[in-house]
């Protein structure tokens, strides 16, 4: 009877741990569950830049509206991904990534909408030229830098998470 306070004690404590390491567990497969989630939102992202590169180009130089109505249909489902992207990552480097991607995006939008009023405008060569002229380049390699810096720091903090839940074999 004596060590009776002493087991339900230790019990007591058994208990408290166990319910903190399953919550712990939980915490941890729900913020790996989110980097995995933002990391296959990056590859869809570059996966919708393509689609837009291709249909502006193709606008371009072919000046049929359907690649202009196909890039339409994607631009806003890329603004949203990204910021969706954005609040998934807890990282700050990722963070910054996804911003300089935005930020690039953006740009690459502006550049895209005047090759589309050039388009309409029935200046096919020019809009082409516009498309693949200096800067648009370096706005390309700007967001595809910044997402692929973004996918690497995600990778990484999942990495990491994962390892910390993984027990050693």
């Amino acid at each position: 009877m004596k060590y009776r306070p002493l087991l339900f004690f230790s019990g007591a404590l058994l208990l408290a741990a166990l319910l903190a390491l399953y919550f712990l567990n939980v915490m941890l497969v729900q913020r790996v569950d989110k980097e995995v989630q933002a990391a296959q939102n990056t590859e869809r992202i570059m996966l919708l830049d393509e689609i837009l590169t291709s249909s502006t180009r193709l606008a371009a130089s072919t000046g049929d509206a359907q690649y202009v109505e196909r890039y339409e249909r994607t631009v806003s489902e890329l603004d949203t991904l990204i910021e969706k992207t954005f609040s998934l990552v807890d990282s700050e480097a990722a963070k910054a990534a996804l911003q300089e991607t935005d930020v690039a995006n953006q740009a690459l939008i502006g550049l895209e909408a005047e090759a589309f009023k050039l388009v309409e405008q029935q200046r096919s060569d020019a809009a082409y030229a516009l498309v693949v002229r200096s800067d648009d380049r370096r706005h390309k390699d700007t967001y595809r830098g910044g997402v692929e810096k973004a996918l690497a720091e995600i990778r990484d903090a999942t990495s990491a998470a994962s390892a910390f839940s993984t027990p050693p074999r």
